[in-house]
C-alpha cells in the first residue's frame, strides 16, 4: 500500500489537477495575509439606530493557517465590564470566486457567515449574510494602510432598514 506509484486515467487527472488548482492559494490568499499579525482596536456599537454609542477597546491577534488559505482571527475585549472573546476566519474561495467568513464570539451561540467581493477602487471588501440567515448582516472591511484596516457591521433595525451597529478601528502593534 505504501509508496506505490498509482496510475490515474486521464479523467481522474483532469479531476486531481482541477482539486489541486482549486485549493491552491492566489492573490487574493496573499492580499488577506498582510493582515497577519498583533493588532489592537477601538469598537463603537450602537444597539439601535438612534441609540449613542459604547466604546471598549481590546487586542486581536490575525494568524494565517492551512498553507495560506485563511486568515484567523482571535480577539479579545472587555464589553460593558464582561470578558469578551470572538473568533473567526475569512478565506477566499477559488471555486465561487467569492470571498468567505465565519464568526463567532461570547456574546452568540451562533456562527455568522458571510460572503462576498473585494472592491479594489475603495480597498474594501464586503461580505453579506447568506439568505434566510437567523441574523442579516452585512460586514464591510476598509484597508487604510499596511498598519490600519476598520471594520464596520451593519444589521436591521426594527424598521427593517440597514443601519451601521458596530465598528472597529484596528491599529498594528
Amino acid at each position: 500500500m505504501g509508496g506505490e506509484d498509482l496510475q490515474l486515467s486521464s479523467a481522474e487527472q483532469a479531476s486531481y489537477d482541477a482539486a489541486v488548482k482549486a485549493a491552491t492559494p492566489n492573490e487574493n490568499h496573499h492580499m488577506l495575509a498582510k493582515m497577519a499579525g498583533e493588532w489592537s482596536f477601538t469598537t463603537k456599537w450602537w444597539a439601535s439606530p438612534d441609540s449613542s454609542p459604547r466604546e471598549s477597546t481590546g487586542t486581536s491577534t490575525f494568524t494565517v493557517v492551512h498553507g495560506g488559505r485563511f486568515v484567523q482571527q482571535h480577539m479579545q475585549a472587555t464589553v460593558l465590564g464582561q470578558p469578551y472573546e470572538g473568533r473567526g476566519l475569512v478565506g477566499y474561495d477559488n471555486n465561487k470566486s467569492k470571498y468567505v467568513s465565519v464568526w463567532t464570539d461570547t456574546l452568540q451561540t451562533s456562527l455568522v457567515h458571510g460572503e462576498g467581493d473585494r472592491d479594489d477602487a475603495n480597498m474594501s471588501l464586503t461580505l453579506a449574510s447568506p439568505e434566510g440567515s437567523h441574523r442579516p448582516t452585512k460586514t464591510v472591511l476598509k484597508w487604510i494602510d499596511d498598519n490600519h484596516h476598520v471594520l464596520e457591521a451593519y444589521e436591521c433595525g426594527p424598521d427593517g432598514q440597514e443601519f451601521k451597529s458596530t465598528e472597529v478601528s484596528y491599529v498594528r502593534n
